[in-house]
């Protein structure tokens, strides 16, 4: 079903059912630099949509990531919590002159 508003604006969700690729490429051309070679870009850009993809058979391997990169806090002991770098306290800043009394002679 498409939304007929009378403000003239058309919805995302209602411009997908028409052209799926439209609103990641605009995306896309938003977040480009607008430059001399942004039409190049945009022209070198491929989207397919579902599960389509006509390449599929060029992707030798996929690489994997880690699995879990980060710890809860609650998981690190008492040791690896006393060995982990402090960061310094910025919020106290001491006064540190532009010069010395002396050096003005």
């Amino acid at each position: 079903v498409v939304s007929t508003q009378s403000t003239g604006h058309v919805y995302s969700k209602d411009f997908h059912v028409f052209r799926p690729t439209e609103c990641l490429r605009l995306q896309v051309e938003f977040k480009l630099p607008q430059k001399y070679a942004l039409q190049q870009r945009l022209a070198r850009l491929h989207l397919f949509p579902g599960e389509n993809y006509p390449y599929a058979a060029n992707i030798s391997k996929v690489l994997e990531g880690p699995d879990n990169v980060f710890k809860a806090l609650g998981e690190y002991s008492d040791e690896e919590r006393a060995n982990f770098v402090k960061a310094p306290d910025c919020r106290i800043k001491k006064a540190t002159p532009l010069y010395e009394w002396e050096d003005l002679d």
